[in-house]
């Protein structure tokens, strides 16, 4: 099939645009038409998405016609294409999200194959308004129900059991690397890996961490000028605790009485009973205290960066972010001796407070 048999095909559909995007798209699969699969660098791809097929309930084309093998950077290059190609915003998101799964599963950072995505600033716009426009957890209750299951007590056990039979099964599992791309293999394929050019151990620690307007990202050693000629800087966002807050965190939480605790952790349940919205605020000024010292924020994403946490992680939320269902600092981190709560104090409180 040539360039023009396989556009007129999807076109016939109805569901595709004849832009430049389709174009580009046809363009690459009949490039990669021919590839053999390669276990470990390439996927399968569907030419015409699954997600046509299932969106109109026909059975979905698994014929060799209409699949491609395609190296990862190329698959997500083909949603891309594919998500400007498509008349309706329904399969616009549906590209989106499938380019999500792709990175997330992979560890690939968007960043490392923009060069290949034309438009990029317009994707970003249209992926930000898309999920708004689809996005089921803005119905208020569909996420109340959403919230009520995923907190259930059945559900919880289920998640807590698959993931330790996932930590049990890959436990011996050993990290590796090449160049950029980072991940963990069983033991018996170590020895091919390496006589492929992969080494043992993580490479991220060799990323450089880079700040813009508020933004905060790692990037490989060789491509920090050209982040910095755009005008990032060196460095976490600002904001994060210097290493003399640090240590002064680290001497504070220490030797907090079992009274204490066990009074805020009852004290912030009966608040969050009756108060079941302020968790979820992130915008909400946030006191953070022991018996020891106090620090006041201006919002719970301030206290989590504060304390140390991604950019990405302090994002999703004050409960999100470092606190369990009571209130309180999860056990699991380093401070989980703190309180937080929604701070009602003064007007003037717009900075740390480290005294």
């Amino acid at each position: 099939m040539n360039k023009i048999e396989l556009k007129n095909k999807l076109l016939s559909s109805g569901v595709f645009d004849d832009n430049s995007y389709l174009d580009k798209y046809v363009e690459l699969i009949i490039k990669n038409k021919s590839n053999k699969y390669l276990k470990g660098s390439m996927q399968v791809h569907h030419i015409m998405p699954k997600m046509y097929f299932i969106y109109n309930n026909i059975p979905v084309d698994n014929s060799y016609s209409n699949k491609v093998n395609l190296l990862y950077c190329d698959h997500v290059l083909a949603h891309y294409l594919l998500s400007f190609a498509f008349k309706d915003n329904i399969f616009k998101y549906k590209n989106m999200c499938a380019i999500d799964i792709i990175l997330g599963a992979l560890h690939i950072a968007l960043d490392d194959i923009v060069e290949k995505l034309p438009d990029i600033q317009l994707y970003y716009e249209s992926n930000s308004k898309l999920r708004s426009e689809f996005n089921c957890m803005n119905d208020t209750v569909v996420k109340s129900n959403h919230d009520e299951i995923m907190r259930s007590e059945a559900v919880r056990s289920s998640i807590s059991k698959s993931i330790k039979e996932i930590r049990k099964a890959t436990k011996d599992y050993v990290t590796i690397h090449n160049n950029r791309e980072c991940k963990r293999v069983p033991p018996e394929d170590v020895a091919r890996y390496l006589s492929q050019g992969w080494e043992v151990g993580s490479n991220q620690k060799n990323m450089i961490v880079l700040h813009k307007d508020n933004i905060e990202t790692k990037v490989w050693p060789d491509d920090v000028e050209k982040y910095l000629s755009e005008g990032w800087e060196k460095g976490g966002r600002p904001g994060r605790i210097t290493p003399e807050q640090r240590k002064a965190l680290d001497n504070s939480h220490k030797n907090i009485s079992d009274n204490f605790r066990k009074e805020q952790s009852e004290r912030l349940k009966k608040y969050f009973q009756e108060h079941p919205d302020a968790k979820y605020r992130r915008s909400y000024p946030v006191r953070l205290f022991n018996e020891n010292a106090e620090f006041i924020f201006p919002s719970a994403y301030d206290a989590a960066i504060f304390l140390g946490y991604s950019s990405s992680t302090a994002s999703s939320g004050i409960v999100k972010s470092f606190l369990d269902d009571n209130g309180r600092v999860r056990k699991k981190g380093p401070y989980h001796n703190w309180t937080v709560e929604i701070y009602k104090g003064g007007d003037n409180d717009d900075k740390v407070n480290t005294n």
